[in-house]
């Protein structure tokens, strides 16, 4: 079972420009869709970044890493990076 969500968003440079985190990751607001593997059953959560800072201004085009950091109940942790490019 999951504990807490962080989602981390990054420039390439390395300069954090947003943090999202959810202490209840079955709250919908951080999760836009799912789906489920047919051969694994395993549940693929979908999340979709508004473009923002956490001034809530929109950032400039560019390639940004996402790092999303799942904590389960058990203390075990799953970190996920990945880059992104925004193009507006």
């Amino acid at each position: 079972m999951i504990d807490n969500v962080k989602v981390y968003i990054f420039t390439i440079t390395g300069l954090m420009v947003r943090k999202i985190e959810y202490q209840n990751p079955q709250d919908k607001n951080l999760f836009t869709g799912y789906d489920t593997d047919p051969y694994t059953g395993k549940i693929n959560y979908y999340f979709v970044w508004d473009g923002k800072n956490d001034n809530g201004s929109y950032v400039r085009n560019g390639i940004y890493m996402v790092k999303v950091e799942v904590i389960k109940k058990d203390g075990n942790k799953s970190i996920i990076t990945k880059l992104v490019a925004l193009i507006k």
